[in-house]
């Protein structure tokens, strides 16, 4: 889906700032060839900039990092623990949670309806 999107977007940048050249895209094998180019070069620049980001840093440390740059809801940081540690004890389990969401509304649910948005998260993530 994503290439084709691109695709559509790079015909349309093309058309619009070249013109009429812009029908060497029309080619199934120059089109290709430059989606082909274009995704090469975005991964390279996301696994840099991914690469310099967690780069040195502990397993806590790029965790820690991971939770800073996430909307702060209890499914979404129950996802990345359970994805990152997912034999980790309850309590250490809870502990992170309640750390991650220390400063959001989240932050005052009680044990219970903490528990469930967890359980629903473990719920949807498994099918």
């Amino acid at each position: 889906m994503f290439v084709s999107m691109m695709r559509d977007i790079v015909h349309y940048e093309m058309v619009q700032v070249a013109g009429p050249t812009s029908h060497s895209l029309d080619d199934p094998a120059t089109r290709h060839a430059y989606l082909t180019r274009f995704a090469d070069q975005e991964s390279r620049l996301y696994m840099r900039r991914f690469y310099r980001k967690y780069q040195l840093k502990t397993a806590d440390e790029a965790l820690t990092l991971l939770l800073r740059d996430v909307r702060k809801s209890p499914s979404k940081i129950a996802t990345i623990l359970r994805s990152v540690a997912p034999a980790e004890t309850q309590a250490r389990f809870d502990a992170y949670m309640r750390a991650a969401l220390r400063g959001t509304p989240a932050a005052g649910l009680p044990d219970e309806d903490l528990a469930s948005s967890i359980a629903s998260t473990a719920s949807t993530s498994s099918t």
